[in-house]
């Protein structure tokens, strides 16, 4: 679905800077999320594989948000994520080709700030 800068093959690197442990300890930090903008999706939702920092990442029970202008993300709550340096792959399982082909625009990983 999507070629990023990191890694080998078709895998996203996204850096996090934040201590989350530290965080979440004294509650700066309240949650994570993984979020996923895909179009064309719907057909073979239950195709698409999703691995963070070598862990299966499912869909099943994913909420999601859309903006204003009619953009929607999958959202999943508390995924595999660590300080650091962090490895998304998304990709599609199986061999026959999906018509349209989903496209995975944007990828996000959400550090979720609490009140003190």
């Amino acid at each position: 679905l999507a070629r990023g800068t990191g890694g080998a093959g078709f895998s996203i690197d996204i850096a996090i800077e934040d201590d989350l442990e530290a965080g979440r300890a004294d509650g700066r930090i309240r949650g994570t999320q993984l979020r996923l903008r895909l179009t064309d999706h719907e057909v073979c939702r239950d195709r698409i594989v999703c691995r963070l920092n070598g862990n299966e990442v499912t869909f099943a029970g994913a909420s999601t948000v859309e903006n204003r202008l009619g953009d929607t993300w999958l959202v999943i709550d508390e995924p595999p994520v660590r300080q650091g340096m962090n490895e998304i792959l998304v990709g599609l399982s199986g061999l026959k080709t999906p018509e349209p082909w989903p496209v995975l625009h944007q990828c996000e990983v959400m550090v979720l700030c609490g009140d003190r």
